[in-house]
């Protein structure tokens, strides 16, 4: 593979046009995250911060067990994508 020589300047702007690019996916995809955790909440009328508090009911479905298990994953990939954006 050839080796490519350009200026600094040109390497600084592919660089910056990257980061630019780079930044646009990780903020569609933290809107999409933030969406559906909304829609997490407004289904079960809590925070997850309140809803680790209160606990699932004993009586909970399947259903709520494996919202529970995607809720929990969403947060944790919003907080990554909030630090990824805040990085660059």
């Amino acid at each position: 593979m050839p080796v490519i020589t350009l200026e600094v300047q040109e390497w600084d702007r592919i660089v910056q046009l990257g980061t630019i690019q780079r930044l646009r996916q990780l903020k569609a995809e933290l809107e999409e995250i933030e969406k559906t955790i909304a829609d997490f909440e407004r289904r079960y009328g809590m925070t997850l911060a309140e809803l680790r508090v209160k606990g699932l009911p004993d009586d909970a479905d399947r259903q709520a067990h494996e919202d529970f298990a995607d809720w929990v994953a969403c947060e944790n990939r919003r907080k990554e994508l909030m630090e990824r954006i805040s990085k660059l």
